[in-house]
Formats: C-alpha cells, structure tokens, sequence
C-alpha cells in the first residue's frame, strides 16, 4: 500500500515571509509527503503579484514535498481568512436567496467565465501537483438560489415555494461545476482531492464517482467535546465509497483545539483510521486553543510518521 501524509498550513502568505516557515518546512519533511495550503485572490492581492506564494511552493518541493492547494473562489468552500476579492468584486453573480450569502452560484455562466480564468491562472503561474476542495458540503447543502440561470437550468422541477424540495438538483449543479474545474486541473495534470465535512450522503457519492477527482475524505473532527471514536464510522463511509469507484480515500485527523492533557487522542484517532485502511493522512495541527503546542505537534508528527511506515494501525 503507497500511503501519503499530508500536514495542513493554514498560515496565510505572510506566515511565508518570515524566516520560521523555512525551519517548519524542513521540520514538516521529516513526516510528511506534501503540505496543504490555502490561497485566496484577498491573500494574494496586498502582495500586489509578488512571487511570495511561489517561492512558498518552491521551498516545499525543495524539501522533497508536494503542493496541496484549497482555494475560496467564489465562497464556495471552506473560508480561511477574509472574503476572496472576487465575491466582493462580482456581486451580481451571487446567489440570489433569502438569507443573502454573498457566495456565487455555480450555474451563472459569468462566474463560471471567471472561475476558468481564475484556476487556468493558478495552474499558469504556480507549481501546483494538487487541487483540492475544501469542505464543499456547506455550499452544497445551503445552496437554494432562484436567478434566471438555476430557474431556466432546473425547468420543471424548480420550485419558488418549495425551494427544500430542490436540493439534490442544486448539489448536482455543484457537482457539475466541480467536474469542470476538475477537468481544467486534470489538463494540466494535476491531481484532484476533497476533504468533507458534515452530512449528505448524495452528494458525497456523486463527488466520489467524479473522473477528475482522484482522491476524497472526511475530517472527523472531535475536539473538544467528542471522542476520536467517531472518527471511525464517518471514514468508513468514505473508505466503502472510494473502493467502490477505485479513488484513493483519505482522512484529517484533528491536531487544534486540543484541550491540555488530550493529546495522545490525535495518535488514537490516527490509529483508528488507518485500521479503516485509508490511503492518505493529514495532519491538521495549529497552536490555535490548544493547551500545549509542542506536545500537540509532536504527537501529530509521530502519527504521520508512524502511518508512513505501516506502524500505525497495528
């Protein structure tokens, strides 16, 4: 089995700048085959089109790692940081519904213009190997819009009134979105990945069964009032799912928020997932409340350590 291990950098690009993201790379090579990191138009716009977020990617594949990168373009998935300038740039592509998220909707052809742009831009300008799409499963599920575009593209079945009946076809319009995006990446040979969070059995299995995606997981995040047991169950589901349509399954195991004390539960929860048989690992570690850093890193340094040489799940 060719297992993979990943550690999360949700530093943004200043974080990059300082002399310590050099010492951490290093540090990071020593358990991990790749870095996961984040961009955004917002972050990359005060650098006004410095080599900051280049010379970051060429210091990770100097340390022998690949890139992983999550981007928010158009709100969409997991939010680091502030809004993507695009969202605040393009208001007249965002959902129009009732509690005004100011996110774009995927069936819009002028976000979808943007988005080409956007990601052909990314793949132009930086060595990216991975694509990845994080947490999609918010946008999914909130996802009810009534413009022109999702009212001609839905027909008959679109409702006004009863816009909750719809979901599943607003999910497929993601889903659809998402194979296209995917599909731009897999031009240019890179490789795609999505961490999901939450519940929804159908859209998670429409995603899985995606061409362009070669890779999907959960993140069971237990801390700080669960239990690194229920980690189990969730990759499961997703393990089934990825031996079903032949994708590689991966799985974030949780190293922030860390009550003082609970450490060795990041160890456990890694434990149990790689029992579950998944093929990759990623390390989401961050001082952020957690009660000791060192000690939280350290655990997490040895559980990817451990799941790269098949200790881990004995």
């Amino acid at each position: 089995m060719d297992r993979q291990t990943f550690v999360v950098v949700p530093g943004g690009l200043g974080y990059w700048v300082h002399p310590q993201s050099r010492r951490d790379v290093r540090e990071i090579a020593g358990c991990a085959d790749g870095v996961y990191l984040y961009a955004t138009r917002y972050e990359l716009r005060p650098y006004g089109g410095s080599p900051i977020l280049g010379d970051a990617m060429k210091t990770i594949h100097d340390a022998g790692m690949e890139v992983m990168l999550a981007t928010d373009f158009g709100e969409i998935f997991a939010k680091i940081g502030e809004s993507s300038t695009y969202s605040l740039a393009h208001p007249e592509t965002h959902l129009v519904q009732k509690d005004g998220r100011e996110c774009a909707c995927v069936n819009n052809p002028e976000f979808v213009k943007h988005s080409d742009k956007y990601y052909n831009w990314i793949f132009d300008n930086y060595e990216v190997d991975w694509l990845n799409y994080d947490e999609p499963t918010g946008y999914a599920r909130g996802y009810r819009c009534t413009c022109e575009w999702c009212r001609t593209k839905l027909g008959r079945a679109f409702s006004e009134q009863e816009p909750e009946r719809n979901a599943d076809l607003y999910a497929q319009s993601f889903i659809e979105y998402l194979d296209h995006i995917g599909g731009l990446a897999k031009k240019r040979g890179k490789k795609v990945s999505a961490v999901c969070n939450g519940e929804y059995p159908f859209f998670f299995e429409e995603l899985t069964r995606l061409s362009t995606v070669d890779m999907v997981g959960p993140d069971p995040y237990w801390f700080p009032s669960g239990t690194p047991d229920g980690v189990v169950e969730v990759t499961n589901r997703f393990y089934s799912m990825c031996q079903k349509y032949q994708k590689k399954c991966s799985v974030v195991i949780q190293g922030f928020n860390v009550p003082a004390g609970r450490e060795d539960e990041i160890y456990q929860a890694g434990r149990l997932a790689a029992r579950v048989g998944v093929d990759c690992m990623i390390g989401w570690f961050h001082w952020r409340s957690t009660g000791n850093p060192s000690k939280a890193w350290a655990t997490t340094f040895k559980m990817l350590k451990d799941f790269k040489n098949g200790s881990l799940g004995g």
